[in-house]
This record gives structure tokens, C-alpha cells and sequence, in this order.
């Protein structure tokens, strides 16, 4: 089957040449025993016997039992029996009926070759004529609903983008928070000053000093030391209620902008709630009040502490940390003094 030439019609059939098509009996009885082993033996052997009997060189010949195998793997034994007596009828026939029906044969397959041509070539205008209807409504009609979209689509990922980066941004703002809480809350308080509660005796003790030598000076370094961490701190805590409100302002006006957005909207409504679980402004002032509470226990006690530590401090002149430590302890007095 290696010489079969083909017949393109439109570059989408191939037929075979029937004229092209030269077959040993080596290679017809290949083909016998590899396509008809369905047929059982009986009607095996009488196709192997035909073929012995004829020029199996003959193109007409080789063309049937070509068409014929095809047939008699899906057909019954009655049918295979009537296929091979025709098989065998087509090899008793003279050289001008042969040829005769190798023109008729040839005609047929020149005909359903014409045909299948004219219907692909139909097919193919189909195709043309919808695919220039469709170039046409897209161009036409579907033109400003693909824009229209597109900016929808553009718009929308932009505002999720920027809702992602607030929500970033929010979590960086939560963290110092939530370290400004813990490190200025009462419990810390009372850690920097060892648990003690200043009392009167304490503070008159303080304004009589004339020196540092009577001060505890585990305590002043512990004082130093948190007062550094988290002085920043305070004011960064400060700063960032008043930028959690202008966001969370922001962000409503947002979501009143993207509410004909549904998938927008149900993402931003998401990111909302979850925002909404990290808003602790409301706890700064409840510590506020309880920093009061504290101080309200000894009639400005932590105030004239606060002063006296500042005072006796600012006096080491020569020393550049003990001024520093002043300043902290300075401040702190400024910010109970103005609750």
C-alpha cells in the first residue's frame, strides 16, 4: 500500500487511485490473514483460494477485496458468504467485462468524490458567511459591550488591589498597636516600678534628695530601659488612631463607589468585617481611664514622682544618659499632667 496515490479534493479528502494500486499476492494474503481472522476459517480459506486462483496484480481485482475485507469484519457469515461468491463472480468475468467494470467503479468513485467536494465546498461558504456575521456583530454591535467591560473588569481590580494594600497596611497598624497597649497598660506600669505603688513617704523622700547616691539604681536602669522602648511608641499609637479613622472613612466611601460590582463588593465586604476585628482605638481610651484611676489613688503622687525623678536627674549634668532618662521621665509627667 506504499504506491497509493492520492486524489485532494479542496485539501480535505484523499481518494485512491485505483490505477496506482499494485499488490503482490505476498501482500494480498497479508492482508487476509490480518483483517479477517473474525470470519473463522471457512470463509478465510475460500477468500485465500480466489486469490490464488486470479491475477491478484489486477488494479480492479485488488480495489474489490480491498472494500470487500472491510465488509466482512462486520458482517454475518450469511453476508460473507454472498461477498465472497461475488468476490468470486467479479474473478470469473473476461477481460472486457473486467475493464468495463473497473470503468464503472472508477465512475462511482468519481462521483462520490464530486459529490463529497461540492458539499465540503458548501459547507465551507457556510462557514464564511457566519464568520463574517460574526466579525460584524462584534465589530457592530458587540464593540461597546467588550469596552464597557473591560473597564469594569480594569476598575475592579484596581480597587481590590488598593483594598489588599490597605488591609496590609492595616495589620502593620494593629501590631504597634497592640504593643503601645501592652506596654503602657497598668500591669506594665507596676513592672517598671517594681510593683510598688508610690506613696506619700516615698514621694518626700525623693524631694529631699541631694544627691543620686539613695536612689535604687535597678530601678532608674529598668525606668531607662522601658521608657527607650516605648516612648515611640506612644506617639506612633497616637498618630495612627487619628490614620485607622481617615482609612476606615475611606474605606466606606469605597464600598459605597463598588456596590454595583457584585464580586467586588462581596470581596470588599469580607476584607471590611475583617478589618473591623482589628479596630482596638476604643481600648486606648479605656486605658487612659484606668492610667487616671491609678493616679487618682495618691492625690498627684505619680506626678510629683515623675518630677522628682526628673529634677534629681537633670542634675548629673555630666552625665548625657541620665539627662535622657530626665527628658523620658519629664514627658511621661507632661502626658499625665494633660490627662
Amino acid at each position: 500500500m506504499n504506491n497509493v496515490k492520492s486524489c485532494p479534493l479542496s485539501g480535505t479528502i484523499e481518494l485512491p487511485d485505483i490505477n496506482a494500486m499494485k499488490l503482490t499476492k505476498q501482500a494480498m494474503h497479508t492482508l487476509v490473514r490480518r483483517d479477517s481472522d473474525a470470519l473463522g476459517a471457512a470463509p478465510r480459506a475460500q477468500l485465500i483460494e480466489l486469490l490464488e486462483a486470479t491475477d491478484a496484480c489486477e488494479d480492479y481485482v485488488a480495489a474489490q477485496v480491498l472494500r470487500s475485507l472491510v465488509k466482512l469484519n462486520n458482517q454475518s457469515a450469511a453476508e460473507a458468504e454472498q461477498e465472497l461468491q461475488r468476490i468470486a463472480q467479479d474473478v470469473r468475468l473476461t477481460p472486457a467485462q473486467r475493464e468495463e467494470a473497473k470503468r464503472l467503479f472508477q465512475q462511482d468513485l468519481e462521483q462520490e468524490g464530486q459529490r463529497l467536494l461540492l458539499d465540503l465546498r458548501n459547507q465551507r461558504d457556510a462557514l464564511q458567511d457566519r464568520v463574517r456575521e460574526l466579525q460584524r456583530f462584534a465589530l457592530d454591535d458587540g464593540a461597546e459591550q467588550v469596552a464597557t467591560l473591560t473597564l469594569q473588569l480594569a476598575s475592579l481590580n484596581a480597587e481590590l488591589d488598593k483594598s489588599r494594600q490597605a488591609l496590609a497596611a492595616q495589620r502593620l497598624i494593629q501590631a504597634d498597636l497592640d504593643k503601645v497597649i501592652e506596654a503602657f497598660s497598668p500591669p506594665s506600669l507596676s513592672r517598671l516600678f517594681k510593683g510598688q505603688i508610690p506613696s506619700e513617704g516615698m514621694i518626700d523622700q525623693l524631694l529631699t534628695l541631694k544627691n543620686l547616691t539613695d536612689f535604687d539604681s535597678g530601678l532608674l536602669k529598668d525606668a531607662a530601659r522601658l521608657l527607650e522602648q516605648h516612648i515611640d511608641l506612644v506617639a506612633k499609637g497616637r498618630r495612627y488612631a487619628d490614620v485607622v479613622v481617615a482609612r476606615d472613612r475611606a474605606r466606606r466611601n469605597q464600598l459605597d463607589r463598588q456596590a454595583d460590582i457584585d464580586a467586588g463588593t462581596a470581596r470588599q465586604a469580607r476584607l471590611e468585617k475583617e478589618l473591623s476585628q482589628w479596630q482596638g482605638i476604643g481600648r486606648l481610651d479605656q486605658l487612659r481611664q484606668q492610667w487616671l484611676s491609678e493616679a487618682s489613688k495618691v492625690p498627684e503622687g505619680l506626678s510629683f514622682l515623675l518630677l522628682a525623678c526628673e529634677q534629681q536627674l537633670s542634675l548629673a549634668s555630666l552625665n548625657e544618659g541620665l539627662r535622657q532618662v530626665a527628658c523620658y521621665f519629664g514627658v511621661i509627667r507632661k502626658r499625665y499632667e494633660d490627662a
